[in-house]
């Protein structure tokens, strides 16, 4: 008797967690979806449907990188009702990878066609100001002005100086031994995603001899 009592109470809390567990879940999944944004199409007018990549948010502006058209601008003021302002596409239909915002510059990272530097103080009607040409491929830009971070894929991160955003100088060159396809920075360190090596930390104080 005393074992099938042992039975039973476990049988019991394991009902009870079950449905504990349930009722987490459906609370998990009630989230209401409130609004759904189209996706940029592409300059001739063709939509794409699978090439979101990256989101960013600058005061009620969100910036949407589409891998296949280039950056969508969309003004959330209302975010059920979001309005395209424009849509800023690479040259040459590059694949886009991400964009790095600054006060009043976008910089877009376009793989073989390297980093665009964008003035957008006007959005509706950004202005390509300069390229920074690639070494290899430019798959991801991060900056704390005036300096440029641009992670190059077996070339590692090319680090340039765009004090004159007309004419980018090159600083100096991080090797970091794989293929680099991501950068983060925070205060003077750059975290470095290197597909073939993990993720890497550089000191970079002092741009032109990162360590």
């Amino acid at each position: 008797i005393m074992k099938a009592r042992g039975i039973i109470k476990k049988v019991i809390l394991f009902m009870i967690l079950l449905s504990f567990g349930f009722g987490y879940a459906q609370e998990r999944v009630s989230a209401e979806l409130l609004a759904k944004y189209f996706p940029p199409k592409a300059i001739d007018g063709t939509p794409y449907k699978d090439g979101l990549k990256q989101i960013s948010l600058k005061d009620h502006y969100l910036f949407v990188v589409d891998e296949y058209v280039g950056v969508q601008v969309l003004d959330i003021q209302n975010p059920l009702k979001a309005r395209e302002i424009t849509v800023i596409y690479p040259d040459n239909l590059a694949p886009t990878q991400n964009v790095f915002l600054t006060d009043s510059l976008a910089f877009m990272s376009c793989r073989l066609d390297g980093v665009w530097i964008i003035d957008i103080k006007n959005l509706e009607a950004p202005k390509k100001i300069a390229r920074i040409r690639p070494r290899a491929e430019s798959y991801w830009v991060v900056a704390d002005l005036p300096y440029v971070f641009i992670a190059e894929a077996d070339s590692g991160v090319m680090i340039y100086d765009v004090t004159d955003v007309n004419n980018p100088q090159f600083v100096s060159r991080i090797d970091a031994g794989g293929f680099v396809w991501g950068v983060g920075l925070l205060q003077n360190f750059l975290y470095v995603m290197d597909k073939r090596h993990g993720l890497q930390v550089f000191d970079v104080s002092d741009p032109q001899m990162p360590r």
